[in-house]
This record gives structure tokens, C-alpha cells and sequence, in this order.
């Protein structure tokens, strides 16, 4: 009689039923996390334009405020239907006093700009301007 040695079969090349669905499942779970990857990083990169394009229109609005002699009050505008700019120039009555005996006055001027048809500013810049009193009346 002769004696053979046991052999047990060679394993199956390829992958099982199992193993495929769950390399499927790692894969598509992993395609899943980069999409939200990308949806918030295309979001993020939204918003920081919104940001800066309202730092310059504000920014924009402010040096024209400055430089030409602009009537007190409020003024509203809209920029591309996008945007809202809200320029407010007033007198500065802590400088008021101090101005008394000099031809000059302060105004304060304050810069908003905000999404149209939100309230919250994307950007609020303000400064103090020193000008001759007879440009710093209503006109």
C-alpha cells in the first residue's frame, strides 16, 4: 500500500463574494468623505470671495467718502445685485468741542457692506475726517 501525503487544495485565486462587497463598500465610503470634501471647500472658497469683494467695495466707497466732500447722512447702493453698501457720514461730537475755535469740524463716516437681503455685515469700516466747516454742511 502506498502511503500518499495529504494535500489540501490550492487556494482559490480571486476574490470571494464578500471580500468584493466589502472593498466596495471602503471605496464608496471613501468617495463619499472627499465629495463633502469638496462641496465645503468649494463653499469656503464662495464666501471668501463674497469677503473680499465687500473688504473692496467697502474700501472703495470709504476713500471716496474721504476724499470728496460727501453731505452727512446715510446713502444706500447696490452693487451687481449682490451686495448692499450702506455709507452713514456724521458729525463727531467728541471732537466737537475740541474743534470749537478752529474752521474745521469731524465726521465720522462708517462703511457696511452686507449680502443683498441679509442683515449681518460681511464688512464694517469706519474713519474720522477733519474738513472746513462750510463743506461739512448739509447740501
Amino acid at each position: 500500500m502506498s502511503h500518499r501525503k495529504f494535500r489540501p487544495a490550492a487556494p482559490a485565486a480571486g476574490f470571494t463574494l464578500l471580500e468584493a462587497i466589502v472593498a466596495f463598500a471602503i471605496v464608496a465610503s471613501t468617495l463619499a468623505a472627499l465629495y463633502g470634501l469638496i462641496g465645503q471647500g468649494t463653499r469656503s472658497l464662495a464666501a471668501s470671495e463674497d469677503r473680499m469683494v465687500a473688504v473692496l467695495l467697502a474700501e472703495s466707497e470709504l476713500a471716496r467718502a474721504t476724499v470728496e466732500d460727501l453731505a452727512t447722512g446715510t446713502a444706500d447702493a447696490v452693487f451687481d445685485n449682490r451686495f448692499r453698501i450702506r455709507r452713514t457720514i456724521a458729525p463727531e461730537p467728541d471732537l466737537a468741542q475740541k474743534l470749537a475755535a478752529t474752521p474745521f469740524t469731524a465726521v465720522a463716516i462708517e462703511v457696511t457692506v452686507t449680502r443683498a437681503g441679509e442683515s449681518t455685515p460681511l464688512v464694517t469700516l469706519a474713519t474720522l475726517r477733519i474738513r472746513p466747516r462750510e463743506t461739512a454742511r448739509a447740501r
